[in-house]
């Protein structure tokens, strides 16, 4: 049995690998299928099936449901849905046809079948009953007329039991109808019978075997140097004092004035209003809203105090997580960390081929200079210009035009990856290499799959003879977009 593999994440079915071609014709292929989180909680599963126009299901549990044989054609689709219509993107998995494809032999329909039959028996008696078709047909339906006489009048026994245990009615007796117990009570060995009250008058264990109860009445202990509390403390808000003899305490509020205290904060009900010698807000750093890595700026480790979320789709950040603090950290393998109280949440590298987007909201966070420096130039804003901040990039066969400008420059979009499905030919030697992510670069262009796995084309010394083959419209961003319609065409 040859094994295609499938990942589902994020609600995306995407192929990753097979144990040789899938060829037209065949039934010994099945689909092993590595499902995310949220397909914990769901047992039963359906497989659909989609070529050529039609499509077939293909009910599994576990992870694993075998591939139904596929007829002429050269492209498959495979999703996975389950009964509260959840459900995935569809996976394509390339096709072989075979000797066999558009001749009668494979055309036949799998599901030609015998011509199908009703029956009806009727039964009578109690037990196993089988019920088969005539020769020739198959059931599409039995109907089973059950007619089993039942005694009405059951034979009953009452009986009376003298020791403990089971109690069955004698042979000829369909049951019990009333059932007497009368069981003596034993008495163990020493066994006293509790009697009066005990009284306990201190502290400690007592032996209260042989009374039916107990009255406490244990009196109050002062322990040695105790003074009972007595008077009144006016104390100021500022200094320790020593209250252990009062019985109440008072604190006398100090005469706090607006304006030596920091404008919007609040101390014991006065409301600040200090600006600064030169008036204007506090200065400070603070950051908000949406930011993209686009380059490996580091030169030291920092670490912030920070809530937002991060969102990548590499191998490195795959999702979407939240975070209370970030850490640039250049020991061992330089990268960047996110963490969420004391667990780190996810990490990328350094260099920002493994880009990731981070959101901390609308409402401004405040962060020290160093950090606010540091991360200024290895992320940039993204300005809300009030249109539409991605694109669509139509299915077909691409050409690359040319990746250098004028001057004979690499012309690149950033160091960012931009999600996109398709596959290249020619370039390299490639044959059929699926993607799902590329980026131009000034190395040339790098194209990876879900696994990390990458082809790349340098324009320094590869022809442009190959292709880029988008089997489905892809949604990309306004930059990406630009530089595509700039450099590649069908």
């Amino acid at each position: 049995m040859k094994t295609i593999h499938i990942n589902v994440a994020n609600k995306k079915a995407i192929f990753s690998r097979r144990d040789g071609e899938l060829v037209c014709g065949n039934s010994d292929y099945q689909i092993k299928f590595t499902f995310d989180s949220e397909w914990a909680d769901y047992t039963q599963k359906t497989a659909r099936f989609v070529w050529n126009g039609k499509h077939k299901d293909v009910s599994f549990t576990g992870d694993t449901c075998a591939v139904p044989k596929v007829t002429d054609t050269e492209l498959l689709s495979v999703g996975v849905y389950v009964s509260d219509l959840s459900t995935t993107t569809s996976a394509k998995i390339p096709c072989v046809r075979s000797i066999l494809c558009g001749t009668s032999v494979e055309s036949k329909s799998e599901n030609d079948a015998p011509p199908i039959q009703e029956k009806t028996i009727t039964v009578t008696e109690n037990g196993s009953h089988e019920v088969l078709p005539d020769s020739g047909y198959v059931l599409s339906k039995a109907t089973v007329n059950v007619n089993v006489e039942v005694n009405a009048d059951p034979v009953l026994q009452e009986k009376t039991v003298t020791e403990n245990g089971t109690v069955t009615p004698d042979s000829g007796y369909d049951g019990l109808s009333k059932v007497t117990v009368s069981v003596p009570m034993t008495i163990p060995d020493g066994y006293i019978q509790p009697r009066g009250t005990i009284e306990v008058n201190k502290n400690g264990t007592h032996d209260v075997t042989e009374y039916e109860s107990v009255y406490v009445d244990v009196p109050e202990t002062i322990p040695e140097g105790y003074v009972k509390p007595y008077g009144h403390k006016e104390i100021t808000l500022m200094g320790s004092y020593d209250v252990t003899n009062y019985q109440t305490a008072a604190v006398e509020e100090p005469n706090l004035i607006d304006e030596n205290i920091k404008k919007g904060v609040t101390i014991l009900g006065v409301v600040g209003t200090y600006e600064g010698e030169s008036g204007g807000e506090v200065a400070g750093y603070t950051l908000s809203g949406t930011w993209d890595h686009t380059n490996g700026a580091w030169d030291s480790t920092i670490r912030q105090d920070i809530n937002g979320t991060v969102t990548g789709s590499n191998e490195f950040i795959n999702g979407t997580y939240s975070f209370t603090a970030i850490e640039c950290n250049t020991d061992g393998e330089p990268g960047i960390y996110f963490y969420n109280g004391s667990d780190m949440v996810a990490s990328t590298l350094a260099h920002s081929v493994y880009g990731a987007t981070i959101d901390f909201g609308e409402t401004e966070q405040e962060v020290t200079e160093e950090f606010y420096n540091w991360f200024t130039s290895a992320f940039a804003k993204q300005e809300d210009s009030g249109e539409d901040k991605t694109y669509t990039i139509h299915s077909g066969i691409y050409q690359i035009n040319s990746v250098f400008d004028d001057n004979n420059e690499y012309i690149i979009y950033g160091w960012k990856n931009q999600a996109i499905e398709g596959k290249i030919n020619g370039f390299n030697s490639y044959t059929d290499f699926y993607f799902t992510a590329m980026r131009a670069e000034q190395y040339g262009l790098w194209f990876y799959d879900y696994q990390g796995n990458y082809g790349d084309i340098n324009p320094s010394n590869e022809s442009y003879s190959g292709t880029i083959t988008l089997t489905e419209p892809q949604t990309v961003s306004s930059g990406f977009y630009t530089w595509w319609n700039n450099h590649i065409s069908l």
